[in-house]
């Protein structure tokens, strides 16, 4: 979230929100009970911190765990709907009561797994995050009145530090499902959150953004055609993402 009244400069906001991409799991879910119901949104976002609030990055969320839809529990289902879906409401409820008051701007973040539904054990999450794009457009059409723009980005693959207890056999794999052949970087990713978050973005709302390097091109399993002489070869794997 941002509270700043001075802009930041961008390569001070580059940063602050790589920082915020690459967030290890552990100290970001001290803060996840405070996300999940308006009630403690509304504690954690007090007028203090929302004094003079420029905008707003809901860029909590996660899978939680791989769960199949064979084996899904209520449990479980809540809690990647909290995490993922009801953060985005309950602090925008929150925030936005100060945001209109001199306009702003929202980013939500979702993901390529809107668009491809995951892989096994992830549709839950995949489900959440098409969730989130539909709120982004709901919202981007509800607060346009007050000089809010409502935008998100969907990142693909991403080099953080969450990805660092992946054998490299399953990361080879996750580069194969990208055109470019690598994964992405986390500033790569911030980029598009700082460019949203500026005034160069003043006339772009209700756009979801996705950042992954074409994933959605090669989907699960990937294609498979040989590329012809000349071009780049296609997302290489027809096999299943392999075993941890």
């Amino acid at each position: 979230m941002f509270g700043m009244k001075t802009p930041l400069p961008m390569s001070k906001s580059l940063r602050v929100l790589s920082a915020l991409l690459s967030y290890p799991d552990a100290r970001l879910r001290q803060h996840l009970p405070e996300m999940r119901d308006l009630l403690h949104a509304e504690r954690a976002l007090t007028p203090s911190r929302l004094a003079e609030l420029d905008g707003l990055i809901n860029n909590a969320g996660g899978m939680v765990a791989r769960v199949t839809y064979e084996n899904m529990t209520e449990d479980y289902f809540d809690a990647v709907i909290d995490l993922n879906g009801r953060s985005v409401i309950s602090t925008t409820t929150a925030a936005i009561p100060h945001l209109k008051k001199q306009g702003g701007f929202i980013i939500n973040t979702t993901s390529v797994a809107a668009r491809t539904g995951g892989t096994a054990g992830s549709g839950v999450y995949g489900s959440s995050k098409a969730f989130v794009g539909a709120v982004t457009k709901g919202m981007a059409l509800e607060f346009g009145k007050y000089a809010v723009r409502v935008n998100a980005v969907a990142p693909g693959f991403v080099e953080t530090p969450i990805l660092g207890t992946i054998p490299d056999k399953v990361l080879e794999h996750m580069r194969e499902q990208v055109p470019l052949h690598r994964l992405g970087k986390p500033e790569e990713i911030a980029n598009v959150y700082a460019f949203l978050a500026s005034d160069e973005a003043s006339y772009i709302n209700g756009a979801v953004i996705e950042v992954s390097g074409w994933m959605t091109v090669c989907p699960w399993p990937a294609m498979t055609a040989p590329a012809a002489p000349g071009w780049p070869r296609p997302c290489a794997a027809s096999r299943p993402m392999p075993a941890a």
